[in-house]
């Protein structure tokens, strides 16, 4: 029992490690995806995360602790909402 119970410990450490160490590809033409269509909502979620929804679709479109590098959720309705962009 003991001899498992470290098996498991010892791959979830490791699996740990493993997903710490990988890196996130950098954005590129290749591999972004663009989108288009009417700003309905703006909204601050997750850890100071700025969320973007349009109409019409189900995925919530997010800045990554936007909030923290200078984005401001007032400023942003205000530019934004109802307004088409890509």
């Amino acid at each position: 029992m003991y001899k498992l119970i470290l098996s498991i410990l010892g791959l979830l450490i490791g699996g740990g490690i493993l997903l710490f160490t990988l890196k996130v590809p950098n954005a590129t033409a290749e591999n972004t995806v663009t989108v288009k269509g009417k700003v309905v909502d703006i909204y601050e979620a997750g850890v100071k995360d700025v969320v973007f929804k349009l109409e019409g679709d189900d995925i919530s479109y997010y800045v990554n602790r936007g909030l923290e590098n200078g984005l401001n959720i007032n400023e942003l309705k205000k530019e934004y909402l109802n307004s088409d962009i890509t």
